[in-house]
């Protein structure tokens, strides 16, 4: 009898043991979610995200491509669906468009759209410092075309050449120059063979009447800006070198440096008189090719819009560079 009632004893024990475990635990886990609570409560409300692991890292919205680039392997149908798109780019033409270009190594040159139109080329007799060969004539431009920004960087000459041949070095927004007409040409075949343009368009040297059409930009008078040192670098204020590209004003259709830093080889032959008509060409020979827009070292009068300049096609002048344009085929 002692012994069940000891039994009875040790159960009943046992259980109440067991009662008070199970009230201890939900107490501390009860405390614990308080804890966590005011914690919550008390972190700030801007405190950043922890981030992600690296393989869940979001990735980078892609950057916005250039209108015309190099020439990559594309499906027949792709190719034909770019060139659709590009050709309507292109030939949109018109005063404050731009079109970006990529280079071999990604470097962009941009181009400037110049609209159809009529001016007159050369300069008025009563002109102050005009030469002999500048007698006016009606030019119209028949077709839009698009002209380079600035002229030819040495970043961009090297990004196509390979090498840089410049008198001034320091950055690679200085203007290239001591680069003959002929090299000058090389470096647009290049830009044909490496980039992808709708039919009927090409890279090529601005002929002459292209060239001073859009340097005065609608304007008639000797500079297309409110003074000369605004817009150029010339012999009173370059310090006797070439200054990086577009650190002077634009013209109104943006172009810079359409006045002096460095002068600009231009397609045509030299020739007197100038000739005017419709898209004029020029001579079909001659001995100098045209060089146009005055350079650090010019003085005023050399830099006026009318201004032609000329020298030998192989000449390599530390003053003369170039800026392409985007032309529609004849």
């Amino acid at each position: 009898m002692k012994s069940q009632s000891f039994t009875a004893f040790l159960i009943i024990v046992t259980c109440l043991l067991a009662a008070c475990s199970k009230r201890a635990t939900a107490a501390v886990s009860e405390a614990a979610a308080k804890t966590q609570l005011a914690h919550a409560a008390a972190k700030p409300a801007n405190v950043a995200a922890t981030p992600p692991p690296e393989h869940e890292t979001a990735t980078p919205a892609p950057r916005a491509q250039p209108a015309i680039a190099p020439v990559a392997p594309h499906s027949e149908q792709e190719k034909s669906a770019a060139l659709i798109d590009l050709t309507a780019v292109v030939q949109s033409a018109a005063a404050g468009k731009s079109l970006d270009v990529a280079l071999p190594n990604g470097t962009l040159m941009r181009f400037v759209g110049c609209p159809a139109g009529d001016f007159q080329m050369g300069s008025p007799p009563a002109e102050k410092g005009r030469a002999d060969d500048e007698k006016q004539v009606h030019v119209q431009i028949s077709k839009s075309f698009w002209l380079a920004r600035t002229e030819v960087t040495q970043g961009q000459w090297r990004a196509v050449m390979g090498k840089n041949t410049s008198h001034y070095f320091g950055s690679d927004e200085l203007p290239v120059a001591q680069v003959n007409w002929a090299e000058a040409q090389s470096f647009i075949m290049q830009l044909n063979q490496t980039s992808r343009l709708p039919a009927g368009w090409k890279f090529a040297l601005p002929s002459e009447a292209q060239w001073e059409y859009a340097c005065r930009a609608g304007t008639t008078g000797p500079f297309a800006g409110s003074s000369l040192a605004a817009i150029a670098w010339y012999n009173r204020n370059s310090g006797g070198a070439a200054h990086e590209v577009a650190a002077k004003q634009p013209n109104s259709w943006g172009l810079y440096d359409m006045y002096g830093n460095v002068s600009e080889w231009c397609a045509d032959w030299h020739h007197d008189p100038l000739a005017g008509g419709v898209d004029p060409a020029g001579a079909a020979t001659g001995s100098d090719r045209v060089a146009r827009g005055g350079a650090w070292d010019s003085d005023t009068a050399d830099c006026r819009a009318a201004n032609r300049g000329y020298l030998g096609p192989e000449s390599r002048s530390r003053n003369v560079g170039f800026r392409p344009a985007l032309v529609p085929l004849k």
